[in-house]
C-alpha cells in the first residue's frame, strides 16, 4: 500500500512538472497594430511558446510559454530581433531599419490632420498606428 501511494505521489509531480507553464508580460515599444501582427507573428515561430497577445495602448505583451523550451528571456530576444525593444533589451537596429514608417514614428502629418504623439525634438507629430491610408501607403499597403 505504501509502494502505491509513493508511486502515485510521484506520478503526480512528474506530470505536474510536465505541464510546466510559465507567463509573461513584456513591454515593447509596438506603436500600431502592424507591430502586434509582426511581433505576435514571430512570437508564434519561437520554440516552446504557446500563446502571445500584444495590448498596443499599452505596449505590453502577455505571453504564455512552455518553461522546458524556452524563457522570458529568448523571448525578449526574439522580440528585439523582429525590431522592437522588450524590456531592457534593444531592438536590432537593422531589424528596425526594415519596419514600415508607421512601426517607426516616422509618418508626419498632413496640416488639418489629427492630433497625434509629438516626435522627440522636433514640433512635427505623427499619427499614431496605421489606419490612414496615408499610412497605408507609406507602409505599402496600398
Amino acid at each position: 500500500m505504501k509502494r502505491l501511494s509513493l508511486f502515485i505521489i510521484v506520478l503526480m509531480v512528474c506530470v505536474a512538472h510536465s505541464f510546466a507553464q510559465g507567463t509573461a508580460v513584456i513591454k515593447t515599444s509596438a506603436i500600431c497594430g502592424m507591430c502586434k501582427t509582426s511581433i505576435e507573428k514571430a512570437l508564434s515561430m519561437q520554440k516552446g511558446v504557446t500563446a502571445s497577445n500584444l495590448d498596443v495602448d499599452s505596449k505590453q505583451i502577455t505571453v504564455s510559454f512552455d518553461e522546458k523550451k524556452t524563457d522570458v528571456n529568448k523571448i525578449r530576444k526574439a522580440i528585439s530581433k523582429v525590431g522592437y525593444d522588450a524590456d531592457e533589451v534593444t531592438r536590432n537596429k537593422k531589424s528596425f531599419a526594415k519596419l514600415p514608417a508607421c512601426c517607426k514614428g516616422e509618418v508626419k502629418m498632413k496640416e488639418g490632420g489629427s492630433t497625434g504623439e509629438g516626435v522627440k525634438g522636433t514640433k512635427e507629430k505623427v499619427k499614431k498606428g496605421c489606419c490612414s491610408s496615408e499610412m497605408k501607403k507609406s507602409c505599402g499597403e496600398l
